[in-house]
């Protein structure tokens, strides 16, 4: 887009100015700008941003008289645009066209094919120079006076093509016609010495300078750029699967009976006491008086009776009994017992978890056996799974009562695919059973 016209002298260095207000978006700044000097001797350099990024400086120099040419601005966006301004100068004293620029595939690219001729300015022959002044009588000749200095005046330049304005949303305006150019008056001739002859008609005028070309649409005004989609909101967080059923605690080893205390013997009769030996005789009484003490007499010797015999041992001690075997330790896993067959349980499978695996597909049933023919002690338990695939398992009982945990009823089970259903004998004949997928 064409976004100024200058003249200037030759050895002129001008700084010049850029707005690109008009243009730019809010948002939107320059981040770069080149120029491209299309013809010519001219140079553009020295080219600086303004603070706000929305304008720029630039020389223009080096000029060569009556060079015309245009300055080719390559001006980049923050926002990834590049678009393209130019500038019209011509080097010299006078006014004049801009010509058509040497580079024509890059104009082309910025101003659009040729718009249509300048009018042709209105200058023509310049008028006839007045009549020398007649010389007295009788003198001399004059010498004719110089031929006047004009010439048929130089024939204007062609206008430059008439850029055609970029689109928008409709056609830019056309483009103003040029004004008709004026032509200058020829001088007059000089006029001859007194006496002479009749001075020769003056030079024809100078052709009148064509007219300026009409003025550029204006370019299109840049669409906006769309706004960016909102980002879709995040998917919300998957459920979290239900934790797995805990397996039944291992029943606990049965533990040994304690042996029997042997009988304590009787305690044995206390033996016959001794008897007791004579008292010694007292000795004679003393003459005249008291006499003296008689000799003690000696002490009779102790009875010879003998200790009692210990009474016989009625009852011998009886012996301790042995200890009892220590009860199996019950295992720390449900082993497993699998079957793809119509099966009826064993006393081995208390504490067992009976699989019935997803290779049988067929619906099958398992039968907890009763008490008669198999007597489990009380707080036996027994696990069914049923695995992913397998077919549909019923849990049955066959004289004895199973109940449904919680509601209570009666009767056979039903256990789905991935289901798992635990049994607990409760009475000699009772059952309870509850699990998941268990109906």
């Amino acid at each position: 887009m064409l976004i100024g016209t200058f003249q200037q002298q030759v050895g002129d260095r001008i700084r010049y100015h850029a707005s690109c207000d008009a243009w730019l978006g809010d948002d939107v700044v320059l981040t770069g700008v080149t120029a491209t000097v299309d013809a010519g001797t001219a140079i553009c350099n020295g080219i600086r941003l303004d603070a706000d990024n929305r304008g720029f400086h630039y020389f223009v120099g080096n000029g060569t008289l009556n060079d015309q040419f245009n300055v080719i601005f390559a001006q980049s966006t923050s926002r990834g645009e590049l678009r393209y301004d130019h500038v019209q100068f011509t080097i010299g004293t006078n006014g004049g066209a801009v010509i058509l620029s040497s580079n024509q595939a890059l104009m082309l690219s910025i101003v659009g094919p040729a718009g249509p001729t300048g009018v042709t300015g209105a200058g023509g022959a310049g008028p006839t120079g007045p009549t020398g002044v007649a010389g007295p009588a009788g003198g001399p000749t004059g010498p004719s006076g110089p031929t006047g200095l004009g010439g048929t005046g130089p024939t204007g330049a062609s206008g430059p093509t008439g850029a055609i304005g970029a689109t928008g949303p409709a056609n830019g305006p056309t483009g103003a016609t040029g004004a008709t150019g004026i032509g200058a008056t020829g001088a007059t001739g000089a006029t001859g010495p007194l006496g002479g002859p009749t001075g020769p008609t003056g030079p024809q005028g100078v052709q009148g300078v064509q007219g300026t070309p009409g003025s550029q649409g204006p370019v299109g005004n840049t669409g906006l750029q769309g706004i960016q989609g909102i980002q879709g909101f995040q998917g919300p967080t998957g459920l979290q699967g239900s934790p797995g059923t805990t397996g039944p605690q291992g029943v606990q080893g049965i533990q040994g009976p304690t042996g029997q205390q042997g009988v304590a013997g009787n305690t044995g009769p206390q033996g016959v006491p001794g008897i007791q030996g004579p008292t010694g005789s007292t000795g004679p009484t003393g003459f005249g008086g008291a006499g003296p003490t008689g000799a003690t007499g000696t002490t009779g010797p102790t009875g010879l009776g003998l200790p009692g015999p210990t009474g016989p041992n009625n009852g011998v001690t009886g012996s301790t009994g042995a200890t009892g075997p220590t009860g199996a330790t019950g295992s720390t896993n449900i082993d497993q017992n699998s079957k793809s067959v119509n099966y009826t349980t064993v006393l081995a499978d208390a504490g067992r978890h009976l699989l019935h695996p997803s290779a049988d597909t067929t619906a099958r049933t398992f039968t907890i056996d009763s008490n008669a023919n198999v007597p489990y002690v009380i707080g036996t338990a027994i696990t069914f799974v049923n695995q992913n695939g397998a077919g549909v398992l019923t849990l049955a009982i066959t004289t004895d009562t199973m109940r449904l945990a919680g509601p209570g009823t009666a009767g056979n089970r039903t256990l789905a695919a991935n289901g798992i259903a635990t049994a607990l004998k409760i009475t000699a004949t009772e059952w309870i059973i509850n699990g998941t997928g268990l109906t």
